[in-house]
């Protein structure tokens, strides 16, 4: 995968989040959550 070859090479931290946590991730579960509802998702988040 691109994004882990270049982590490794750049020496960045990679941080998982931990599964059942969306609040470690707020911006992007906002953000979804907006889409959904504005219908341009199609179904993608469902």
């Amino acid at each position: 995968m691109a994004v882990l070859k270049w982590v490794q090479e750049t020496g960045i931290d990679w941080h998982y989040i931990a599964p059942g946590k969306p609040t470690q991730n707020a911006f992007i579960e906002s953000f979804m959550y907006r889409l959904n509802r504005t219908g341009f998702a199609g179904g993608f988040n469902s």
